[in-house]
């Protein structure tokens, strides 16, 4: 039985919340022992019922029923059957708690300083709120650790629900619609695997493209050892690396690419998403890159993967007839690391989820063939060698933002910098809406309002909500045809065989 006494003091910081009871919560394995707790959970409960109230919901994770101090996604759901000591068992339960605090940050922030103090008695602040609520989760998950019970039925609902709908499958009539989209599908990868094809002198002659480097990174790119930095954070009960803010920062410079984009007009110039009312523009003044880390299961590996994405101010219609143009585009590029820092994969989408586009190692993998009926992996050249001092370039195609080279080089001049900035600032883009000074650029759903695509009306039948739409990460459909998601902890693992294990 845990002991009460090192919960003094928490205990005293959650009081302000007494007088809240739990609503909408199904486990009670601890609270009638622990009053904290109860409280914990009153004030947990009281401020997703507001949140869902206001529409402000951060929808990058998912709640948990009945244990509203954590949210999973899809790379910790898949410990649920893999956790055979305590250890394990606690790294899980304070990375879920940790995935709540961040989620709630958001939530708290976009919500007026009146609607909190409404709900919430003695509400002195919302900084002071959120401390609370971290002081809570830290409670409830020690108390959770000490319920077998309770853990068992967290791995039962740590789920993550797909983005596809059987309901519009099922009215669209997906197995013979998905025949023609098959067709479709495979004309778009023929014609990408073209233009990687296309000799980069010859195609940098023909346009007008601009280069965007990270800003002050020359003189550092040689002073790193990302293998020291990966072998020494991953040394915990799930093996998972996870570097500390000043390393994860060092390794984004370090890998940071390149862009190169064909630019015809402003809506080639990537640049920050700030609010006009209630529609996100992109100001394209500055350059930023917004970074976010994530992880994939590779053959019983964990390994880490960085993220970089751009905005676009928009997709611009081509004609009366185009389904995909639109306001607002952008890339998210990815790369997997191996423990030795070395890159396993680059892979990249459209931020609707759109184009996604894989270049593996290929001293290491080759695609798994399928015999499902499933849009394949569109692998159109390999990953190329980075020799000390190179960086990677990626080539952006004017107006579509359709990847079309990935090359490494040395870089003696180029035409402009962008700096990174975390993936987190922009569910907090400054408002002007009376009493609340942030708001995401994401909706309740994870979709960008107003980046709606003409395409939604003729690919519904394949599942996916607002196919074309700018999106959240974490809601990412990649696939039309079959089901495949971006954040698939194992998605290298189901497509490609390292050879070495063959």
């Amino acid at each position: 039985m845990l002991r009460k006494t090192p919960f003094i003091a928490i205990v005293l910081l959650v009081a302000g919340c007494a007088g809240l009871t739990p609503r909408d919560t199904t486990e009670t394995f601890y609270v009638h022992d622990y009053p904290a707790a109860e409280s914990c959970l009153g004030t947990l409960n009281t401020i997703d019922s507001l949140v869902l109230e206001k529409g402000v919901q951060n929808a990058s994770s998912s709640k948990i029923p009945g244990f509203p101090f954590l949210r999973v996604n899809r790379f910790l759901s898949s410990f649920r059957n893999e956790l055979d000591s305590r250890a394990k068992s606690r790294q899980w339960l304070e990375i879920m708690a940790r995935l709540d605090n961040e989620a709630r940050y958001s939530e708290i922030m976009n919500i007026s300083v009146e609607a909190l103090g409404t709900v919430i008695p003695g509400f002195t602040g919302r900084q002071e709120l959120l401390d609370q609520m971290q002081i809570c989760n830290s409670l409830l998950v020690e108390l959770t650790i000490e319920t077998p019970k309770a853990i068992e039925l967290i791995k039962t609902r740590a789920v993550v629900a797909d983005d596809y709908s059987i309901a519009k499958r099922t009215i669209g009539i997906y197995p013979l619609t998905s025949l023609f989209f098959m067709s479709g599908i495979k004309k778009l990868h023929q014609e990408t695997r073209k233009r990687f094809y296309v000799p980069i002198n010859e195609r940098v002659q023909k346009g007008n493209y601009l280069l965007y480097q990270v800003s002050g990174s020359d003189s550092n790119i040689t002073k790193l050892d990302p293998k020291e930095i990966l072998s020494s954070s991953a040394d915990n009960p799930l093996g998972i690396p996870e570097p500390g803010s000043s390393e994860l920062n060092k390794l984004f410079e370090y890998y940071a690419p390149v862009w190169e984009i064909e630019t015809e007009n402003n809506y080639d110039l990537p640049g920050i998403p700030y609010l006009q009312g209630n529609e996100v523009r992109i100001n394209t003044q500055q350059h930023v890159t917004y970074t976010y880390h994530s992880f994939i299961r590779f053959y019983k590996g964990i390994q880490l993967q960085l993220n970089y994405v751009i905005w676009f101010p928009s997709r611009p219609l081509t004609g009366v007839f185009d389904l995909l143009g639109g306001h607002l585009d952008g890339i998210t590029w990815r790369i997997t690391l191996s423990s030795d820092g070395d890159v396993l994969f680059y892979d990249t989408i459209h931020n609707c989820g759109c184009y996604h586009i894989v270049f593996p190692n290929e001293q290491f993998h080759k695609i798994k063939e399928s015999s499902e009926l499933t849009e394949p992996v569109l692998v159109p050249v390999s990953a190329p060698d980075i020799k000390d001092g190179q960086r990677l370039v990626i080539t952006l195609d004017s107006g579509t933002h359709y990847l079309s080279y990935i090359r490494a080089i040395t870089l003696n001049e180029i035409d402009k910098q962008y700096i990174l900035e975390e993936y987190s600032h922009l569910k907090l883009l400054s408002s002007n809406t009376q009493g609340i000074r942030t708001k995401s650029m994401f909706d309740k759903d994870g979709l960008v309002p107003g980046t709606e695509r003409k395409e939604r009306w003729l690919f519904w039948p394949m599942g996916i909500d607002e196919p074309g739409a700018m999106r959240q990460r974490g809601k990412h459909a990649i696939a039309f045809v079959g089901r495949r998601h971006f954040d698939d902890p194992f998605i290298f693992e189901k497509n490609f065989i390292y050879n070495n294990k063959q």
